[in-house]
């Protein structure tokens, strides 16, 4: 393997992520694997290629470049296949005689690589155990995973990414807009709209990419308007920094959240659905009061809860200790998701009629 980083650029730097960044270099400085995980959008992608361009270039712990090489798993639909999935992508021999894992692992043992894994939430099982092999295989191998839930293997190291910054996040909303055309002041009247607007939008880098292509048509408060109507934020759609490389899933808002909501199982698409009308700030047991009934019983709702924990569809509420919230954009599809369930069993499955039964 050779030592050339094959990584794709980050056209826009990395607005407000500077301590994220350094907390990630200083990850991979002192640990073999580690994790990047953070709800749909919210720019994993974009700082770990960050990280890992330092790392091409400037490896820690020794002298010399580590060569970085980018596997992208948005196709992989079977763990069990991951070894042959990551020989491919790498260009690595076929070698007769031994297991496609064993080859594998030769090939990445040729000397230090940083492994970067972009969709780790497809590593569950036996992935994982491809995961641990290779690290054992390779002592100079390092991986940095990216998804939205952690690989699960002891000694990981994980970082979770939030929201941006209020400054960040009107910065991202002003650079954008700029790169469409359409200046947006930052001060005065400016801010007074670009501020609630990046708040509408839970400080999330996509949604604000998408909502900048909009300002073009219409005004920052035009669109607070129809972002505020009933699936208006999952309507937000267009090409971003990314440009024809921006993955389908990043083109519009729906098509993300819709790529978390694949990943749940049944059970936690149900209690996703049923907390997207519980006010924000809301606790297992209050969930337990809400969303519990004959089809989400108590001991299938906490294995619910735990697997939308793990995979960054409910987070930590900053607010209040032990609280827990849906980002907006899970939030109004969960909501959606409900509407459509409840309008059988129901009657309208509007908003109002949704929470007094939930």
């Amino acid at each position: 393997m050779d030592h050339a980083p094959h990584l794709p650029d980050p056209l826009d730097g990395l607005l407000g992520r500077a301590d994220e960044l350094r907390a990630l270099r200083r990850g991979l400085a002192r640990e073999r694997l580690v994790t990047l995980t953070g709800t749909a959008g919210i720019g994993k992608t974009r700082l770990a290629l960050a990280a890992a361009a330092t790392a091409a270039g400037s490896p820690a712990g020794g002298p010399g470049a580590r060569a970085v090489r980018l596997v992208d798993l948005d196709g992989l639909l079977d763990a069990d296949l991951l070894a042959c999935t990551l020989s491919r992508a790498l260009g690595l021999p076929d070698r007769p005689g031994i297991s496609e894992l064993a080859s594998l692992g030769l090939g990445l043992a040729a000397g230090p690589v940083l492994l970067v894994l972009d969709g780790c939430e497809r590593l569950a099982g036996r992935g994982a155990a491809t995961v641990q092999y290779l690290l054992g295989a390779c002592p100079e191998l390092n991986i940095l995973a990216v998804g939205r839930r952690a690989v699960g293997l002891a000694h990981e190291h994980e970082i979770v990414l939030g929201p941006l910054a209020e400054g960040a996040a009107t910065a991202l909303l002003a650079l954008r807009a700029r790169r469409q055309g359409t200046p947006l002041p930052l001060r005065g009247s400016g801010r007074s709209d670009a501020l609630p607007l990046c708040h509408l939008l839970d400080r999330n880098p996509l949604a604000i990419g998408l909502a900048a292509v909009q300002l073009g048509e219409l005004s920052p408060r035009r669109l607070m308007a129809e972002i505020a109507r009933p699936s208006g934020l999952l309507a937000l759609q267009g090409r971003t920094a990314g440009g024809e490389a921006e993955p389908a899933r990043n083109r519009s808002l729906r098509a993300s959240a819709e790529w978390s909501h694949d990943l749940c199982t049944e059970s936690e698409q149900l209690l996703w659905a049923r907390l997207s009308v519980v006010p924000a700030g809301f606790d297992r047991a209050e969930a337990h009061r809400t969303c519990a009934d004959e089809l989400l019983p108590g001991h299938r709702l906490d294995t619910a809860w735990e697997g939308l924990l793990d995979g960054s569809v409910l987070l930590a509420d900053t607010v209040g200790r032990g609280r827990y919230r849906l980002p907006a954009l899970l939030r109004a599809y969960g909501r959606e998701q409900l509407r459509r369930l409840a309008a059988g069993r129901h009657g309208d499955g509007s908003a109002e009629s949704l929470r007094s039964h939930y």
